[in-house]
């Protein structure tokens, strides 16, 4: 394929706007972007591979963006085409990032797996710029011979006619395991015109070229044509098919390398599959893969350019690696570091130029104290210069000198022992004893009920279990049982809502600090700029106000489990002893049956639903023409205006703006008609907005119809109904004189609620204000944004039909005496009591939504989402789409179930132990999770976007194994060791998860310094609050570097990073606290070097001070 002549593109493609996507980096991301940019394209001695290596949380995936960006247009008009290669392993950084990196508004396409690319090869060749995802694990290592179905069936359908006819033998030969119906189902429905050409011929003539490949194919072919079912094919045969197909994807996925033409690679988190950079490895095994790419890495086009290769990675290597760690994986990690050395350099002499300075560093570091420092200084700059030419690595404490500044540790953590804890160690010792397993004191330090929680992973709960199935020392195990049942797990406490003893130290601890400071009220995290005070429930406690969501890290797999399993258990179980006091408790068990109360039925003829389009409907005459914000501004003084002087401005422009509607109602006799509650709302809009509401009423389009977001969400049996109740809203909205009865006379009380807390008008103001803001000069399109608010209003649906939501939306008012007396008198017009007979559910929910400062929580979140979403330079259209669908993601998160073995004694045996299941939705672990009836699958992405999001989970239990390069920081600055890593470099990654741009921490300072009146006089309809404020705090500290105020912004009193180590007084966690804080201020002086432990341990006992140490560390910032 040609690669020059760009005017010969058919399609006419916009140029990416480099000067726009610069702009929206920081300096020091600026200058990061012009280094990288000029030593792959511009020096004299310019390289064709580079390391962005910047520190965990500083935007590296944004920097590759700029990169891009000026790579892309210097190749504009250069080259025809111009592809870019992204590789991650993850697919959930993968997802997270590939926004991000998009610099255009084009879709990236998935390829996935390299051998599928000959399916998008004709998308690919229409476009003047291609962004193509691949993963390394599909797409290089073909050691699963046989791969997918769908590729068989693609390979078989490029040889099908040049090496064989419609005939048995070839689909025999190419179904491999699957189901036989399936299979050809499958090459049935596959459309071969979908396959490029260019690059089947192309894979044909390779494999005629191959003798060995051909005769094996013709062999085989005759052979499979007897075979009817896959049990019969002898295991000769089945491996030979298996080598055959195996190499007929090599062959095609060599092809598609070519077929690619790549200018830029794109290598993301790069250390999971470092197996790719090696270009020689001595495992077999791995030859093949290397082979397959370092073709993809070493290409060059026809005009001889190279292939330009971004490894992106803020740890590229082990930073720091002790004996221990060393001597459990086997891995070294100097040569490690060396391996990516060699694959950057490509040079075996730069190498060893590298190697020797390295060992001059560590000579001259272990003379530290004893002389001059000249020598040390003089090599450090030689490292940093050799470095430099291939990689950068921007860090905190390059551009700031208190690295730690946004930090702070918990002082409230330390535990103590009660007497159900140490019977619990007495219980578990003895069973591990009698099962010949060894020391449990770790597991019982981390976590209770270990023989109902653990999975037979472990050892121990392994062996208990196999003891039962066999009766091994039944009767000693049954009396062990018997005499510390405490110490169990029962579904009777369960099933009735019964306390559980949360019997362990660093679990209390936890609960203190979340669930029983009254986090279990909450359906969303507190806004951090609220709009105005409220006078009573949840959102005006004092311990709630400055509650954020908590991360928590674990060394063992069964603490995730046991965190989610009883924080959520006990927020549940205090969320049902708060309901209304007449109405009949429910157990547990019966809870999940429970339907929700926001439906869309019709009862003997009647649409009972109607009210609900208070909640779902996105009244754009309300959104336009009152804005809770720009009250809220107004009437600020010193910090938020009260809620009753806010319900009474709104009240006032409510009345004005329905007079025009209602005169010819007031003087109608009989009885009030209700449904003025909501068709007002049509009313309102046929009055100001009828030719845009109405455009999207009758839209046929499927992505913004009504209707069918019900069906895409599985609700079938609730579509047609709802269909129902939209054609009769629709009726009111298109009548001028509508049928209605006298108006109630609380209409604009109700309709002052709608206004200010609707959630999908809430979410039209939110999406109008932000999206706006960040796309000035673009027209929107009124039938996306309503379609893109009403997404978020059935997401808010989802949220209050949730059971736990139901008993906590109608608690709000069901006492009374907890509010103060002296506002009530105004506000019990507002708020009249869920129990009481003049209140329904759907207008509780509206009176928790206006408590909860729904609109300010909503203009944070969707602020926040621009970014991370990175829909900044996306069309406002495609910006409303993929941002409602994330709200409403995280909205109607699927409440999982986690499940524990009920273990019971019967007549001197254990029985063999019941599986239950918990509910879980306060907390979760992160991971795949199934359904309260163990069936359908949350992925932990969802779980992921839905605590990123304000609504719950509110806390996060993990391993740290994968997390690299995930965010969990938008709604969290309180990250929790339960065990703490022995590695100073793994406990900033740790924290480095919620220490990121603009974080919850740094939203609440923001807030803290500016408060509401800091908008006054700048604010205008429709802007965004917290680009106005961050532009504000950046404006107030020009002479700081621009981590300010996006990763660090510090005021007095003011909020931080909570590094929380739960533990026991004398424990050696508190040892490994004090180790690990002296390792953590000198082991970047180790870099590069092996047996670092031993040289960080010499470093602290020579006590060389701080000023020293950042003097002499190598540091490779961009120059």
């Amino acid at each position: 394929m040609q690669r020059e002549g760009g005017a010969e593109m058919t399609l006419k493609e916009a140029r990416p706007d480099v000067e726009k996507i610069m702009s929206r980096l920081k300096s020091f991301q600026r200058q990061t972007v012009e280094y990288v940019y000029r030593r792959l394209y511009e020096d004299s001695d310019k390289v064709n591979r580079f390391l962005i290596a910047d520190e965990v949380g500083l935007g590296k995936t944004l920097v590759a963006k700029g990169v891009i960006a000026k790579a892309v247009d210097r190749l504009w008009d250069e080259v025809k085409r111009i592809d870019i290669i992204y590789i991650c392993s993850n697919q959930d950084i993968a997802r997270q990032n590939i926004n991000r990196l998009n610099i255009t508004d084009q879709e990236i396409i998935p390829a996935d797996r390299m051998t599928m690319l000959p399916l998008h090869l004709h998308q690919i060749q229409d476009r003047k710029l291609n962004f193509v995802a691949l993963t390394p694990g599909t797409s290089f290592d073909l050691k699963s011979k046989s791969g997918t179905a769908r590729e068989r069936a693609l390979i078989y359908h490029i040889l099908l006619g040049e090496f064989y006819g419609e005939e048995t033998g070839p689909k025999n030969l190419f179904q491999d395991r699957k189901d036989k119906d399936l299979w050809r189902n499958l090459l049935d429905e596959f459309d071969p015109s979908e396959i490029d050409e260019d690059l089947a011929r192309k894979f044909r003539q390779k494999v005629k070229q191959n003798q060995q490949i051909c005769a094996s194919l013709k062999n085989l072919i005759k052979k499979f044509s007897h075979y009817r079912k896959y049990e019969n094919i002898p295991e000769e045969e089945d491996k030979a098919r298996d080598k055959l197909i195996g190499d007929l994807r090599r062959i095609l996925a060599e092809s598609c390398v070519q077929a690619l033409e790549p200018d830029i690679v794109i290598m993301d988190e790069f250390q999971r599959f470092k197996d790719l950079l090696e270009s020689a490895p001595e495992d077999p095994a791995k030859a093949e893969v290397a082979r397959l790419a370092q073709a993809l890495f070493n290409y060059k086009d026809a005009e001889q350019r190279n292939v330009k290769i971004i490894l992106l990675s803020a740890t590229p290597y082990k930073m720091y690696t002790m004996h221990s760690e060393s001597a459990e994986s086997g891995e070294d990690h100097y040569e490690d570091f060396l391996k990516t050395m060699r694959f950057l350099f490509k040079s075996e002499d730069e190498v060893q130029e590298l190697r020797n300075e390295l060992e001059n560093y560590q000579k001259e570091l272990y003379r530290m104290g004893t002389g001059s420092s000249s020598n040390l200084l003089s090599v450090k700059e030689r490292i940093e210069k050799k470095l430099r030419r291939v990689m950068v690595r921007t860090e905190r404490l390059s551009v700031t000198p208190d690295r730690n500044g946004m930090l702070i540790e918990s002082k409230n953590d330390l535990g103590s022992l009660s007497q159900a804890e140490l019977k619990s160690f007495v219980f578990l010792d003895r069973i591990s004893q009698k099962l010949g397993v060894y020391d449990p004191m770790e597991y019982w330090k981390s976590a209770p009920y270990l023989l109902n929680l653990m999975d037979t992973t472990y050892q121990l709960k392994n062996k208990f279990m196999e003891a039962i199935e066999i009766q091994a020392n039944a009767s000693e195990l049954a009396e062990t049982i018997s005499q510390f049942m405490d110490n169990l797990l029962f579904w009777r406490d369960i099933n009735s809502y019964k306390r559980v003893d949360p019997a362990n130290s660093k679990l209390r601890t936890l609960m203190e600090h979340t669930i029983y400071k009254g986090a279990w009220k909450l359906l969303w995290v507190p806004a951090s700029l609220p709009y105005y005070q409220v006078p009573f429930g949840p959102y005006a406690e004092e311990s709630l106000k400055n509650f954020s969501k908590a991360l928590i890290f674990s060394s063992w797999y069964v603490v995730p489990k046991v965190i989610a399993t009883m924080c959520s258990y006990e927020a549940e179980r205090l969320t049902m002893s708060s309901e209304v006091p007449d109405e009949p408790k429910r157990k547990y068990q019966e809870r999940s049956s429970q339907t929700g109360l926001i439906k869309f039925s019709i009862s003997e003829g009647r649409l009972t639903g109607m009210p609900n389009f208070t909640l779902i409907y996105p009244c754009i005459s309300l959104a336009e023409k009152i804005d809770p914000l720009a009250i809220a501004v107004s009437l600020s003084q010193d910090g938020p205006p009260a809620l009753e002087t806010v319900l009474k401005t709104v009240m006032e422009k409510i009345e004005a703006m329905i007079k025009p509607i209602t005169p010819g109602f007031k003087g109608v006799q009989g009885r009030v008609d209700g449904r003025w509650y909501w068709a007002i709302l049509a009313l309102l809009d046929a009055q100001y907005y009828g030719r845009a509401v109405k455009e999207w009423l009758e839209t046929e389009d499927e992505e913004l119809n009504w209707t069918e977001m019900i069906r895409a969400r599985g609700e079938e049996e609730e579509e047609s109904d709802f269909s129902e109740h939209i054609a009769q809203f629709r009726k009111y909205f298109d009548k001028t004189k509508p049928s209605l009865g006298a108006p109630p006379k609380d209409l604009a009380i109700v309709l002052t609620k709608v206004a200010l807390a609707s959630p999908a008008v809430v979410a039209l103001r939110s999406l109008r204000r932000c999206v706006s803001s960040s796309n000035k000069n673009t027209k929107i399109s009124l039938p996306h944004l309503l379609s893109a608010a009403a997404r978020i209003g059935l997401g808010f649906r989802s949220l209050f039909n949730q059971p736990e939501a139901i008993s906590i939306v109608k608690s709000l008012n069901a006492k009374n005496e907890s509010k103060p007396q002296s506002k009530w008198e105004f506000l019990k017009d507002f708020f009249r009591g869920a129990s009481s007979q003049d209140a329904s559910f759907w207008e509780s929910a509206l009176d928790y939504c206006v408590n909860g400062n729904l609109q300010a929580v909503m203009d944070e979140y969707v602020h926040i989402l621009i970014e991370s979403l990175g829909v900044a330079d996306k069309s406002p259209n495609d910006a409303f789409k993929e941002i409602a669908e994330t709200i409403q993601g995280a909205l109607s998160l699927r409440t999982a179930s986690l499940g524990f073995d009920e273990i019971r004694v019967s007549a001197n045996q254990i029985e063999e132990p019941k599986k239950r299941r918990v509910r879980c939705s306060f907390a979760l672990r992160f991971g795949d999770e199934k359904d309260e009836e163990g069936k359908e699958v949350t992925r932990k992405e969802s779980v992921r976007n839905a605590f990123n999001s304000p609504f719950r989970p509110f806390i996060l239990a993990t391993t740290s194994i994968g997390q690299e390069g995930l965010d969990f920081h938008q709604y969290c600055y309180e990250v929790y060791h339960w065990n703490l890593p022995s590695n100073p470099v793994d406990l900033e990654q740790r924290e480095g998860r919620i220490h990121r741009y603009k974080g919850h921490a740094i939203r609440r300072n923001i807030a803290l310094a500016y408060k509401l009146q800091a908008l006054s006089g700048i604010i205008e309809p429709f802007t965004d609050p917290w680009s106005i404020l961050f532009n504000l705090a950046r404006n107030h500290h020009q002479d700081k570097t621009d981590l300010v105020p996006y990763w660090i912004f510090e005021v007095p009193d003011g909020y931080r990073i909570i590094r929380h180590i739960p533990a026991l007084p004398l424990s050696r966690e508190l040892d490994t606290k004090i180790r690990l804080k002296k390792s953590l201020a000198v082991y970047r002086m180790v870099f590069g070097q092996p047996r670092q432990e031993d040289l960080v341990e010499y470093l602290i006992k020579k006590g060389v001070n701080e000023g020293a140490l950042a003097e002499l560390r190598i540091e490779l910032s961009p120059g």
